[in-house]
This record gives C-alpha cells, structure tokens and sequence, in this order.
C-alpha cells in the first residue's frame, strides 16, 4: 500500500468512531425519565409560584414601600390639616370628649390630642407631649425638628428663622392668685411670609412648673413691669402687644415645651387692653 493509502483509511476509521460517539449520546439522551419532562412543563404552564400565608403573617416590605410609622405620624401630618372628621376619626377613633365650639379631644395609643374643626374640616391640631406621644414637623415645613419632651423655643425659632415669631403670651404673669397652671405660650408662622393674613402656624405652651420655667417667667415679668407698670402686666396687657416678643424669645430660649398645635386660625390668649 502507498503512504495515501494508508492515510485515507486512518481518517475513515476516525470519522466513524467519532459518528458512533454522537449517535450513542443521542440515544442515551432520548431514554431520560419522561415524567421530569413533564413536571418541568407544568410548572412553566402554571405561572408564579402563590405562598399563602398564615394568619398573622404579613408580606415582607420591598425597599420602595415606606413603613408606616404609627397612627401618630399619620395623624400629623400636614396632609391631615383641612381633611373632614371622618377621615380624623378613622385614625383616632371616636373623641372622649366634645364641644358646641368644635373642639374634640382624642385618645390615641396613650397620647392625649386636640382637634379643632371649622364645619366638618380639621383646622388645627394639638398634642401634649411626653417621651412617648412626640413627632416629626418635616411634613409641616419646620425640618430637622421633633416634637418631644426635650422641645424647646430656641429650636422653632432657629428652624423657622426670628422673623417667625407672632405672639408670646401667659394666661398669668404676677397676682395669678389661685389660679391653676398658669401657661406661657407662643406663636410662630411656619409660612415663609409671617405677613399673610393666616399663614400656617404652630403654637408651643409650657406649664409654669419647674426651676428653668419659672426663672424666664421672673425676668420677663419683672422686664415688663420695669417698662409699663404692675397694673399693666397685673392686667394682663402684655397679651395684646408684639413689642416684647424678642424679649421673651431670648428668656425662654432653653426652656422646654410641654405642648404644641398646628393649623390656621389657634386660639390665643385673650387680649384685656385698658385701651380696649
């Protein structure tokens, strides 16, 4: 035989040795079992898997769902301002108490809050505050601050800016007599522009207790009667004027807030000008 010869039949004993091995693994593969085929089929054919849950589970959140906060939060916020009382009320549940006046008062998971509404619509709301009952303001505009036991006047002011400032009151200064927790509160524009005839606000009130508390009523008293007189401050005139707002600002910088409202339209001390 030539050298061709023999080369030619080497490559055709190759080529049929590699055509045995393709039809051997096309055989073995057409015997797999045929019911993993069709568990296959059927699962492709029935969608998504559904995992029902048991009583009390709950769907895991995804990243984009927001948690909810509590019934707190959710009652203030400033989206909640102007909504009717049923809505109010799906959250709080029925008031314990309520007026001719359109005052209801609220028990919400052990915090005590006040609603005020014009007709059917909340126009303003209330809560005193402890370490438990406390909030955010983000959603009212005023960033970076909470509403809480450690709440105090120098941080409305400095997250509202000192042009926010709209009254400083007492329901009492001096000759209270027996006259039960006499309050300093004050009121602040959360509005960028304070001059709007009724911008939003919020009003924060401190009972007359404490070291702290009592020390700023002293000075801002005695400042005021240095300057109009015991009658005027016994009188309770100071309540009608704006001219010693900035004055009690700085007494009352570092003392803490027991309670705040927020809305339009919060009520204020009564104005007892001798000059009508």
């Amino acid at each position: 035989m030539s050298r061709n010869q023999v080369n030619f039949i080497i490559g055709a004993v190759c080529v049929f040795i590699l055509l045995g091995f393709a039809l051997a693994f096309h055989y073995i593969s057409s015997q797999k079992d045929p019911s993993l085929t069709q568990a296959k089929a059927a699962i492709e054919a029935s969608g998504p898997e559904i995992i029902t849950l048991g009583e009390g589970a709950s769907v895991p959140l995804t990243a984009s769902e927001p948690q909810d906060s509590g019934r707190l939060a959710q009652l203030f916020n400033l989206k909640t301002i102007g909504s009717s009382k049923k809505t109010v009320e799906a959250i709080t549940g029925k008031p314990v108490q309520a007026n001719e006046f359109g005052m209801s008062e609220y028990e919400l998971d052990g915090c005590n809050i006040s609603v005020v509404y014009d007709g059917n619509k909340l126009k303003n709301i209330g809560l005193l505050l402890s370490p438990t009952c406390r909030v955010s303001l983000a959603s009212f505009g005023i960033p970076n601050t909470e509403a809480g036991p450690n709440l105090t006047y120098g941080q409305i002011e400095e997250a509202l800016g000192a042009g926010s400032i709209r009254k400083f009151q007492a329901s009492c200064l001096i000759g209270c007599g027996n006259a039960a927790d006499p309050t300093v509160s004050a009121l602040y524009a959360i509005d960028s522009n304070p001059n709007e005839p009724q911008p939003l606000e919020i009003q924060l009130e401190t009972v007359q207790v404490g070291d702290t508390t009592l020390n700023a009523v002293e000075k801002w008293s005695k400042t005021l009667v240095d300057q109009e007189g015991e009658d005027w401050v016994t009188n309770g005139e100071y309540n009608c004027e704006d001219r010693y707002n900035y004055v009690a600002q700085q007494l009352f910088n570092n003392v803490e807030v027991h309670a705040i409202t927020i809305g339009y339209d919060i009520a204020t001390e009564t104005c007892q000008s001798a000059a009508g």
